[in-house]
């Protein structure tokens, strides 16, 4: 088993961490090789834990100093040869820690811990000063040495002798806070540089291999891209919570997919981050999987059959009524190719939009456009309804699936005061366009946890379909689910990949941050926890 690169990766890390803590604590416990050596290590050992280059060297440094003390201070040959033996072992694997800063972000780090520590060494002499006010200036080395064996609490806990007793308090402070502002400065994880590619290759790779029906999302302006060394594939991802998350499927050929979300993985574990993909296909997460990822079932697209959809039957009664109760209020329809739009009807479009959200941050992430603005838009398709003055009131806009006849909603806005059954109207007029423009399938909206709602297959997934009622004030969840349900579509499920059980939260809580959500439950939860 530790033959697997992938398991050394993680299992050298853990074992170094967890090693390093104990001989710390040991330290910290009987005082040897000095205080300030074991509370480092203790320290060390959280970023080891990271994998974080930084702390590798860190410990190695601190475990010679206590090897050298061991021997020639404490004369424990012994401890010596432990230290010694875990720094080998760290040496012979520092391939695990593969988390390391830029060069230009480590020498501003090497750069800012120097300041902080001068910063510690001066506002220690202030306070010797201040405690010592008759020591004379031939007393300066002896003063520093005294400084500095306070704020690193060498030899014992505030072992050093001074007239005024809060001083070694004071000092131990703010030693350890200036120890903790270094260690968190050379060992961070690194923030990933921008990947530099730019959106129109992102665009064309769209055209050339966009069939899956969340393709086109990839254009989205808040998105970074990592693309294949060749360039003839790409995934695309933003970084949040710790955790590199992909939006959908890669991009390209079927063939290069598993290739690339390796590659992104190395990327996200060269910046401590764990990877995620959201929105992935039933195919991507059985590959996924068989790399070793795991993957969970998080609710399905609505796919409308447009040649088989019609306002006929008992089982369309409301939404027929619906449309019928708009087209009496006035209102009328039209289909627009996106570069036919005016700057001005643009314009409107989005003080619409603005409107809709009255002042919500915009949601969407791999399921959803964030813009109506760009060169890269064209092509897509404008579903605009107007009441009798010829105000737009609402509208849909719908992205194409590149090499199917496919469309897929990027965007669903109307005023607060206009008839209920508008949007219902859009839909059914935009399935009726679009037909007519040669779609045969309409991808609306994500219904979350779908599944569970409609036809739960365990008593679990009976539980979390009654978690999903219940969230349903917040994030909506089973009033999408029923809106999709009432123009009869099959369901497509998708996936929420993730490394390990460990990291399933962290890439939940990435998600719901990524896609709008997770500022809509918080405050709605500590609303009911006031209301308690």
């Amino acid at each position: 088993m530790l033959d697997d690169p992938r398991v050394r990766s993680r299992l050298i890390p853990v074992l170094a961490g967890g090693v390093t803590a104990l001989l710390g604590t040991g330290i910290v416990l009987t005082h040897r090789a000095g205080l300030s050596a074991g509370l480092a290590l203790v320290v060390a050992s959280v970023y080891l834990l990271r994998r974080r280059a930084g702390a590798l060297w860190a410990t190695v440094a601190l475990l010679g100093y206590v090897s050298v003390r061991d021997v020639r201070v404490e004369h424990e040959p012994w401890e010596a040869l432990l230290a010694m033996a875990a720094m080998a072992v760290l040496l012979a694997n520092r391939e695990a820690f593969c988390v390391r800063l830029a060069p230009r972000d480590s020498q501003r780090a090497a750069w800012l811990a120097a300041q902080t520590g001068a910063a510690a060494l001066a506002a220690g002499a202030v306070v010797l000063a201040v405690a010592r006010p008759d020591a004379p200036l031939g007393g300066l080395p002896g003063a520093f040495r005294d400084d500095l064996a306070l704020l690193s609490m060498t030899s014992s806990p505030f072992g050093v002798a001074t007239t005024a007793a809060w001083v070694p308090v004071v000092l131990g402070v703010v030693g350890a806070l200036a120890f903790l502002r270094i260690a968190w400065l050379l060992c961070r994880r690194p923030v990933p540089a921008p990947t530099g590619v730019p959106l129109e290759h992102v665009a064309r790779l769209v055209r050339a291999h966009g069939t899956d029906t969340l393709s086109a999302f990839k254009l989205r302006a808040d998105l970074e891209h990592l693309t294949s060394p060749c360039g003839e594939a790409v995934v695309s991802y933003r970084v949040a919570s710790g955790v590199l998350l992909v939006a959908g499927d890669p991009l390209g050929p079927p063939d290069t997919h598993g290739a690339l979300l390796t590659s992104a993985r190395l990327h996200a574990a060269g910046h401590g981050l764990r990877l995620g993909v959201l929105g992935a296909s039933e195919e991507l997460a059985g590959a996924a999987r068989a790399m070793g990822l795991r993957s969970l079932y998080v609710g399905d697209e609505a796919v409308v059959d447009t040649a088989g959809f019609a306002l006929e039957g008992r089982r369309v009664k409301k939404l027929r009524q619906a449309v019928g109760r708009v087209e009496r209020h006035g209102y009328a329809v039209e289909l627009r190719h996106h570069e036919t739009l005016t700057p001005a009807e643009l314009d409107e479009l989005e003080a619409l939009s603005e409107r809709a959200r009255t002042g919500a941050p915009e949601r969407g992430f791999s399921m959803a456009l964030e813009s109506l603005r760009g060169e890269h838009l064209a092509g897509s398709w404008v579903v605009v309804a107007r009441e009798a003055g010829g105000a737009a009131r609402a509208f849909l806009h719908f992205t194409p699936t590149h090499g199917r006849p496919a469309a897929s909603l990027g965007f669903m806005r109307r005023d607060r005061d206009t008839p209920n059954g508008l949007i219902d109207f859009l839909v059914v007029r935009a399935i009726e366009g679009l037909r007519a423009e040669g779609i045969e399938e309409l991808s609306l909206n994500f219904a979350a946890f779908g599944r569970y709602l409609r036809a739960p297959a365990s008593r679990a997934e009976r539980v979390a379909g009654r978690v999903a009622t219940a969230l349903d004030r917040v994030l909506q969840i089973e009033s999408l689910y029923r809106f999709n349900r009432k123009f009869g579509p099959r369901w497509v499920p998708r996936y929420l990949v993730y490394e390990s059980r460990m990291s399933l939260a962290r890439t939940g809580i990435a998600a719901m941050r990524v896609e709008g959500q997770l500022g809509a439950v918080l405050p709605a939860a500590l609303a009911a926890r006031g209301r308690g």
